[in-house]
C-alpha cells in the first residue's frame, strides 16, 4: 500500500503523535508496526510512540473504531498505512 512513498525521516526514537480530531473521537486505536509480513502491536502512550531507535525504514498501520456508547455493536472503523526512515540527524 505504501510502494513508492517517500518515507517520512524521524530521528532515533522520535515521538510520534497519533490524533483523530473526529466528533465523536474513536473509542479506540491500534497502532501496529508490520515486521516481515506480519503485525507487531505498538503500544500508544498518552496517544503517542517512539520510533525504532535502530535507523531503517520501517512501516506502520494505525486503526480507529467507533462502537455503540454500551460497546455491543460497531459504528464504524478507519485505518491508514504509513511509512518512517529512522536516520540520526547528526552527521
Amino acid at each position: 500500500m505504501v510502494q513508492g512513498v517517500t518515507p517520512t525521516v524521524i530521528a532515533p526514537e522520535g515521538r510520534i503523535d497519533v490524533a483523530y480530531t473526529y466528533k465523536p473521537a474513536p473509542g479506540g486505536l491500534t497502532v501496529q508496526q508490520f515486521v516481515d509480513d506480519k503485525e507487531v502491536q505498538i503500544p500508544l502512550k498518552n496517544g503517542s510512540f517512539n520510533a525504532p531507535k535502530e535507523q531503517g525504514v520501517y512501516y506502520y498501520g494505525i486503526s480507529a473504531f467507533w462502537t455503540t456508547e454500551d460497546g455491543k455493536f460497531s459504528e464504524g472503523s478507519s485505518s491508514v498505512v504509513f511509512v518512517i526512515e529512522v536516520k540520526s540527524t547528526k552527521e
